[in-house]
């Protein structure tokens, strides 16, 4: 039985082998109706990702380790099943493991992601030792730890654990007034600017919002309009710039993004 390929699933969906391969590898760049087409085309023809293969192109390993303090305690399930289906809905798979056995050093943590078993780590175990906790804090890695919220003897709170981000991937979330959404195109350049830089930012619109809704930052200028309307759009950085921007999470810049003649 002949298994079924990319141009399969592009045939079927009535898109590019480029757009499939985008939608499955990084589902969040493209429409919802694109995830949905490439999702039934997926089913319909029944294609399989080889993720060896895709692991070896991307260098990630699309999985997450997970770490329990008693992997026999049956209330780590639901948790575990809420945090598995998660995963799946964005490609990557879990990875289990106790905490038992690195509690005198986080070395062997650490080493999941250095060898590239993992892309990151769902810790579980408010125990671990604080000097274990500060090594995978500062972990040399794409997926980071940006904040604790909770360290051992803490219960969590709403914040949840930690904030972990992927900043080696940098991207910037601007709003647009929507009288002026139309002229907004993928692709377009993008320059970002700030304070805290010492050069603009430069990168290209990944994404269009589908919604329109209120706006969530204000400028300075006390006169200028703070019930406006926008759409959010999605602007990768260029490695330069994702680089310069990868300790600055959260930054507010202003962008100027290029446009065609109307």
């Amino acid at each position: 039985m002949k298994s079924s390929t990319l141009q399969d699933v592009a045939r079927v969906a009535k898109v590019s082998t480029a757009t499939v391969s985008r939608t499955l590898s990084n589902p969040g760049i493209v429409s919802e109706s694109t995830r949905r087409r490439v999702a039934e085309a997926v089913e319909i023809t029944g294609y399989r990702i080889n993720r060896a293969a895709r692991n070896l192109r991307t260098q990630r390993a699309h999985s997450v380790l997970v770490l329990l303090p008693d992997l026999a305690n049956p209330f780590f399930s639901t948790i575990l099943e809420g945090i598995s289906r998660t995963l799946s809905q964005r490609g990557y798979s879990m990875l289990i493991a106790s905490t038992l056995q690195v509690h005198d050093g986080g070395e062997r943590l650490i080493d999941y992601l250095d060898d590239a078993r993992a892309d990151g780590m769902i810790i579980l175990d408010g125990g671990l030792d604080a000097q274990v906790m500060a090594m995978l804090e500062t972990a040399p890695q794409a997926g980071r730890i940006l904040a604790i919220h909770a360290r051992p003897g803490e219960r969590p709170g709403p914040l949840g654990i930690a904030e972990i981000g992927d900043i080696d991937r940098m991207i910037a979330k601007i709003e647009i007034y929507q009288s002026e959404i139309a002229a907004i195109r993928i692709g377009a350049p993008v320059t970002m600017t700030a304070d805290a830089l010492t050069a603009p930012l430069d990168g290209t619109v990944a994404r269009i919002g589908l919604q329109i809704r209120r706006q969530t930052l204000l400028e300075d200028d006390p006169a200028a309009n703070t019930d406006g309307r926008v759409v959010e759009v999605t602007v990768t950085l260029a490695p330069a710039s994702s680089r310069r921007a990868s300790g600055l999470t959260n930054l507010q810049v202003r962008a100027k993004i290029g446009v065609a003649d109307r």
